[in-house]
């Protein structure tokens, strides 16, 4: 029996797998990724790479579970050498920090749980590092993830839906315009 937190993290690697136009040569990245279900999928979907970036306590619960389903080999954790591993898990911090270019960047669950500043870094950085931003967030908190796009138009292109798997969820692909 498959819990409801698989079945949505199914959807999720799905959802982003349908981004990409070269899935197995991808790179993707995910802001908060929980217990690293999502990962697992992209990785079983042949998705090329795939980082993550959350705060410690939830960071070491992904880096325990997909080490688990992968090995150790498969994962890179911040602050290790660099290796050959398809998985890679960060901090905010190095985010922030970071360069690195991806195809698509993913929120699911926990852009509008945090903090709004918090946020707001986030998204000027998530376009920075990628030209594709794919949301599946809920709208019952203090701001939303529209909030940052609405009334820029010119700067981004972008589709908005019910998720139909999640009642009360949105789902949001911004683009920016080229």
């Amino acid at each position: 029996m498959a819990g409801y937190r698989a079945i949505h993290a199914l959807w999720q690697a799905w959802r982003i797998q349908s981004q990409l136009s070269d899935p197995p040569s991808s790179h993707a990245l995910e802001i908060g990724a929980g217990l690293g279900r999502t990962a697992y999928y992209a990785k079983k979907f042949n998705i090329g790479s795939y980082a993550i970036v959350d705060i410690p306590f939830t960071a070491i619960s992904s880096a325990h579970f997909l080490m688990t389903m992968f090995g150790p080999h498969e994962m890179h954790l911040f602050g290790e050498p660099k290796n050959n591993a398809s998985i890679q898990i960060m901090p905010p911090q190095a985010f922030f920090e970071s360069h690195e270019r991806f195809d698509l960047i993913v929120n699911f669950d926990s852009f509008t749980e945090i903090d709004r500043t918090m946020a707001s870094l986030y998204w000027k950085h998530i376009f920075k590092l990628s030209e594709i931003f794919l949301s599946i967030n809920h709208e019952v908190n203090p701001f939303r993830v529209a909030d940052f796009y609405t009334g820029h138009d010119k700067q981004y292109k972008v589709e908005r839906f019910p998720c139909w798997l999640r009642k009360g969820y949105v789902e949001e692909l911004v683009r920016l315009h080229k």
